[in-house]
């Protein structure tokens, strides 16, 4: 709207959507009906990241082999961070803990560790990280997804949830995860405010209305 308003020309305004396309909507929403039947907590987080500096991956390795609830951190991502990561974690996690790392997958593989995982994590810690779409991959499948909260960055605003007492400091990441890993109640509380927080704001459906609100006086734009 506020590009239309300046006098962009409309032709060569493409919207990128902020939401998932139909068709793995239908997939994520499939992946929460089978996961709301075996409700089991495990202690897995997962990551869906490039392995690069700026991804913050090591501080979750650290949060995670500090949360003694925690016990298998599942990696999907490839990138040049990604042999220094390996060894970071065979230097810090514990007995008790794996963490997995598989490189890049395909969307099926990807569907299926995420639906194996209690939570996942977006640990980037740059501005320019505005968005994360798989935050909504988690969110749709009813998995609560934590971000940090950087100045500038809409990451922790997209997955916040209203039961969890965490500011996005990264400094608390540990004592978050051991709560939601070893309190049933919470757990099942910020799944449900996963899966609202979904429909409310983020579904395609909900995206299309709004977008339309804004554009209901311009001639149609090209849509990808």
């Amino acid at each position: 709207n506020k590009l239309l308003t300046e006098g962009f020309c409309k032709n060569k305004i493409h919207i990128l959507s902020c939401s998932l396309p139909i068709e793995m909507e239908r997939l994520y929403l499939r992946n929460r009906k089978e996961r709301s039947n075996k409700l089991t907590l495990t202690g897995t987080v997962i990551v869906i990241c490039r392995l690069d500096s700026y991804k913050r991956v090591d501080w979750l390795i650290q949060s995670f082999s500090d949360t003694l609830a925690a016990k298998r951190l599942i990696i999907l991502g490839d990138g040049p961070d990604r042999k220094s990561l390996e060894l970071l974690g065979k230097d810090l996690i514990r007995k008790d803990q794996e963490v997995n790392f598989y490189g890049q997958v395909d969307e099926s593989e990807k569907r299926s560790l995420l639906a194996q995982a209690d939570l996942l994590v977006l640990p980037s810690d740059k501005s320019n990280e505005a968005f994360g779409i798989v935050q909504l991959e988690a969110m749709a499948s009813g998995i609560p997804s934590l971000a940090y909260n950087f100045e500038n960055s809409g990451m922790h605003w997209v997955s916040h949830l209203e039961c969890l007492d965490w500011s996005g400091d990264p400094v608390d990441l540990t004592k978050v995860l051991q709560e939601l890993l070893t309190d049933r109640a919470l757990y099942s509380q910020a799944c449900k405010e996963s899966r609202e927080r979904y429909e409310t704001n983020f579904a395609i459906s909900i995206w299309k209305k709004r977008l339309n609100l804004i554009l209901k006086d311009y001639p149609p734009l090209h849509q990808i």
